[in-house]
C-alpha cells in the first residue's frame, strides 16, 4: 500500500505504527529526513506517514514519553540545525516548526544504535498511545 492512498491518520498510535512500518520497509538512517535509498529517521517517517497535525503532534508527544533516556542533549549544534532546517525548507515545511521535534531527531541520531531500538521506541510510544485511547 503506498502512501498516497493510505487515509490521513487521526490517532497517534496509527500514525506511530505507520512510521514504524516504514521503518522495517524501507530502513533507517541517521542525520537525515530520507536518504537517497530511501531510508528514513524517526522523524522522517513520522513524516512520510500521513496524519493531520495535530495528530503528528500527539505522535511526537508519545514518541518523547517512550524514550527511556531522553535526549538531555536536545540541542543539536548549529551545523545539524542548520541542515536539518535546510532539508525542511527544500520539502516546503516550515522551519520553525521544527524546534520541539530535535529532541526526537537528536535521539535518533545519537541515543538510538540500531534499527532494533527504533522499532522499540515506536512500539512503546504506539503502546503508549492506544493506553491513552489514542
Amino acid at each position: 500500500m503506498t502512501r498516497r492512498h493510505q487515509r490521513s491518520a487521526t490517532r497517534a498510535s496509527v500514525h506511530i505504527r505507520r512510521a514504524a512500518a516504514a521503518l522495517a520497509t524501507a530502513g533507517w538512517c541517521r542525520g537525515e529526513l530520507r536518504d537517497a535509498t530511501g531510508r528514513h529517521c524517526i522523524l522522517g517517517a513520522l513524516m512520510a506517514a500521513p496524519a493531520d497535525a495535530d495528530t503528528a503532534g500527539r505522535s511526537h508527544i508519545y514518541i518523547r514519553s517512550a524514550m527511556t533516556e531522553p535526549a538531555v542533549y536536545a540541542e543539536p549544534t548549529p551545523a545539524y540545525r542548520a541542515r536539518l532546517e535546510a532539508q525542511w525548507r527544500s520539502e516546503g515545511r516550515d522551519p520553525r516548526a521544527l524546534s520541539r521535534q530535535f529532541d526526537i531527531a537528536v535521539h535518533n541520531n545519537i541515543a538510538v544504535p540500531t534499527v532494533g531500538a527504533v522499532l522499540d521506541l515506536l512500539q512503546r510510544a504506539a503502546d503508549l498511545a492506544e493506553r491513552a485511547g489514542d
